[in-house]
């Protein structure tokens, strides 16, 4: 019903001016008040089933590191050569302490170690599904915040700026060989412009290309990073295959909440394969009935509230 009429009020908006619109119906201004209600309600609807699980690259980066304990097996295995000195778990830092672009951000993500001799060490994660030639300064906006934020300060200035860790994870498909460095984002043939090249500040940055197969082989002594970071490979690459599918899904037969984000995560990137992938959640996961029917409820609304947008 709501969609047929959804439909008739589509029509007579776009087919005839908003003046003949009014003049045509008397009641114009209620309908186009329906209109909006109905608009509102198809965006309302994505949102509450969209908050079931992950629909983008960003939102399973996050899932991922939603446990701490699951944060820390990765952020060890990511750092192996300096994890001995990592004392205890990681500490989550809130975003909106770091800096208002990074607390902005959907995907950027922060925690802090202690070090074994002392001090701390923090770790900046910067997610990207494309290769992106500002993150470089991004990320040291973001290490510049840190510093003023956690840092030693004698009379207001800052003397010992902590230890700050950039990690670039990358899920994209597209080859990025190198991550490039602030001086690269300075374009120009002047004499100016090769001065402020030379002069700009140096921002290594480590990359780890997520879907490398020989990274993922790493992850193997913890069932739920596993089964997480094998989705984010098959979500960059939008396709996955009966095998890699089964093993994933095998390894969150023991989990709930976590086993929802992630098949619901590959039910919206692999599109493709949609009913290969349904039957194999129904058939593997207590709650995979329910796990499609969200997915597929929420292709439906995000659909037409993309057709709304247009």
């Amino acid at each position: 019903m709501w969609e047929k009429a959804y439909r008739v009020l589509e029509l007579c908006r776009t087919r005839i001016s908003e003046m003949a619109y009014a003049q045509f119906w008397a009641s114009g201004v209620r309908l186009r008040s329906l209109l909006e209600r109905w608009e509102a309600g198809v965006a309302g609807k994505a949102r509450r089933v969209r908050a079931g699980f992950p629909t983008s690259h960003d939102g399973m980066v996050k899932a991922l590191f939603a446990d701490l304990e699951r944060a820390h097996f990765i952020l060890c295995t990511l750092l192996s050569e300096i994890a001995h000195e990592f004392v205890g778990m990681p500490v989550r830092v809130d975003a909106q302490f770091v800096s208002e672009r990074l607390s902005a951000s959907r995907a950027d993500l922060a925690f802090r170690y202690a070090l074994q001799a002392g001090g701390h060490l923090y770790i900046l994660i910067e997610h990207k599904s494309r290769p992106s030639s500002a993150v470089g300064l991004q990320l040291l906006d973001y290490q510049v915040s840190m510093w003023h934020l956690s840092g030693e300060h004698q009379g207001g200035r800052l003397v010992a700026p902590p230890l700050v860790l950039p990690l670039v994870l990358y899920s994209g498909a597209r080859r990025w060989d190198k991550v490039a460095d602030i001086a690269d984002t300075i374009r120009g043939e002047s004499a100016a412009h090769a001065l402020a090249r030379k002069l700009a500040p140096r921002q290594p940055v480590r990359k780890v290309d997520m879907l490398d197969a020989a990274l993922l082989r790493r992850f193997a002594g913890n069932a739920e990073a596993w089964a997480g970071w094998a989705a984010m490979m098959a979500g960059g690459r939008r396709r996955i295959g009966r095998r890699q599918l089964a093993a994933i899904l095998s390894r969150l037969r023991g989990s709930k909440r976590f086993a929802g984000q992630v098949a619901g995560y590959i039910l919206v990137t692999c599109t493709r394969q949609s009913k290969m992938v349904e039957r194999a959640i129904e058939a593997t996961l207590q709650a995979g009935g329910s796990i499609v029917k969200r997915a597929q409820h929420y292709k439906y609304y995000e659909g037409e509230a993309a057709g709304l947008a247009r």
